[in-house]
């Protein structure tokens, strides 16, 4: 479902920016942008076309936008038309600025309520970027995701606080949801649980 939208969502808003931002009509060209994005971002759209209908030079700005991915520009006869990607924010920093698929941070106008990532640089490989979207994609309460080399991964939901390691990511992840659906909702505290074992698991009061 959430692949769904995303998708529906970025047709709505090609098509809205497209007729949103007008076109720019003269005697000589018309100029149009397409802006793709997976997460909505009114800023951004409100940023662009402000600066499409100054007549600037468009291209150089969109690229000095950190949040913009990649821009194309076409022409045919008296058309212009710039396709604009937006990056698409995964997770946010204790400075609430954003990591895209890569983990590379950036800035972006508008604020949402995306897990928070705690990882130093040097953790940071093909390994564990892969490891953190597959634990956001698989626990939809996901608050905090923290990692360190030493003990792996620690996840909050408001659930539970727990420590899943590096490995074995997806029987443990299996193991936490199971866990917290027969949790005491009357604790007061957050539960912390300890799946790195193979045989059960611990829970820390």
């Amino acid at each position: 479902m959430k692949t769904q939208f995303k998708i529906l969502l970025t047709f709505i808003l090609l098509g809205c920016f497209s007729f949103m931002s007008g076109l720019l009509k003269s005697d000589k060209q018309i100029v149009s942008a397409k802006v793709s994005m997976n997460i909505l971002c009114e800023e951004c759209i409100k940023d662009l076309k402000q600066n499409l209908y100054e007549g600037k030079n468009f291209a150089f700005y969109a690229k000095t936008k950190d949040w913009v991915k990649s821009i194309s520009k076409t022409s045919s006869n008296n058309l212009i038309t710039y396709k604009i990607d937006v990056k698409n924010p995964l997770f946010k920093n204790k400075n609430n600025f954003y990591f895209d698929e890569n983990f590379e941070i950036f800035f972006m106008p508008s604020s949402y309520q995306l897990p928070m990532l705690s990882i130093d640089d040097l953790s940071i490989t093909e390994d564990t970027i892969s490891q953190a979207i597959a634990i956001r994609n698989e626990i939809s309460e996901l608050k905090s995701l923290n990692y360190s080399n030493l003990s792996g991964w620690e996840i909050e939901t408001s659930d539970a606080i727990a420590y899943i390691g590096k490995a074995e990511l997806n029987q443990r992840i299996s193991k936490f949801k199971k866990i917290i659906v027969n949790l005491d909702e009357k604790n007061t505290k957050l539960p912390i649980l300890d799946l790195r074992y193979q045989q059960g698991y611990v829970l820390i009061k």
